[in-house]
C-alpha cells in the first residue's frame, strides 16, 4: 500500500546524499519504486518527494537531467499546491549550482527559490536559501552582499542549525577578508551551533574558516 512506498521514498532521501556511483544507482531504484507505489495508491505527495529526492541525486550524475528533472518536480509542484517540494526542487537547484560556482545559474536560480519561499511563507526553506545565498556571494567575493545575506538570516529567530552555522562562517571570512573586527568571535559562535557530527561538510568548513582566519 502507500505506507510502504512512504518508507521507499524515506530510504531513498536517507540516500539522497551519497556521491559513489553504487549509492546513487540504490538511491535512484528505492526513488523509482517509490514513485511507482505512490503512482498507484494515488499518493501526490510522497512520489513528488521521490521525483525530488531523484532530481537530487541525478545532479550528481549528471547536471542537465538533474536539473531537468527538478524543474519537472517544481512545475508539478506548483500544479498540485504542494508547496514544501517546490521549495525543496528550487533549493536544491540552486545550491547545486552554488555548489559547482556556476554563479549565474545560482544567482538566478536563488531568487527564484527565495521569491517563492517568501511568497508562500515557507520560512523553514526560505533561511536555507539565505544561507546558500550568503555562501554563494562569498565564493563570488562580493562580501557586501554575502554579510548583508548573513546578517538577515542571523536575525531571523526561525533559523536551524545548519544555515546559523553557515551565516556565521560567512560573516567570519567576510570579516577576516577585509581584516574587520569579530572573526575569531564568528567562528568561535559557530562552533557553538552545535551541528550534527555527521554533516561532515559543515564540520570540514568550520577547520577551514577558523584556519583562514588564525
Amino acid at each position: 500500500g502507500r505506507e510502504v512506498g512512504c518508507v521507499y521514498a524515506a530510504r531513498a532521501w536517507l540516500m539522497g546524499g551519497a556521491r559513489g556511483h553504487e549509492e546513487i544507482d540504490v538511491c535512484l531504484e528505492l526513488a523509482d519504486t517509490a514513485i511507482e507505489l505512490a503512482e498507484r495508491y494515488g499518493d501526490r505527495e510522497t512520489a513528488l518527494d521521490a521525483l525530488v529526492t531523484r532530481g537530487t541525486a541525478e545532479l550528481r550524475r549528471d547536471v542537465a537531467v538533474g536539473r531537468a528533472t527538478l524543474e519537472r518536480a517544481a512545475a508539478l509542484g506548483r500544479q498540485q499546491g504542494i508547496r514544501e517540494q517546490v521549495a525543496r526542487a528550487l533549493n536544491n537547484i540552486g545550491g547545486f549550482a552554488a555548489a559547482q560556482h556556476r554563479h549565474d545559474l545560482a544567482n538566478s536560480d536563488l531568487a527564484a527559490a527565495l521569491e517563492y519561499c517568501v511568497e508562500h511563507d515557507l520560512d523553514l526553506w526560505r533561511i536555507n536559501v539565505l544561507a546558500l545565498a550568503a555562501r554563494s556571494m562569498l565564493d563570488q567575493g562580493r562580501w557586501t552582499e554575502a554579510a548583508q545575506f548573513a546578517t538577515q538570516l542571523l536575525q531571523d529567530p526561525r533559523d536551524s542549525p545548519w544555515p546559523h552555522h553557515e551565516a556565521l562562517l560567512v560573516l567570519a571570512l567576510v570579516r577576516g577578508r577585509r581584516g574587520d573586527p569579530g572573526a575569531n568571535e564568528a567562528v568561535e559562535e559557530a562552533g557553538a551551533v552545535g551541528v550534527p557530527a555527521g554533516e561532515v561538510d559543515a564540520i570540514v568548513d568550520l577547520a577551514a574558516a577558523g584556519a583562514e582566519v588564525a
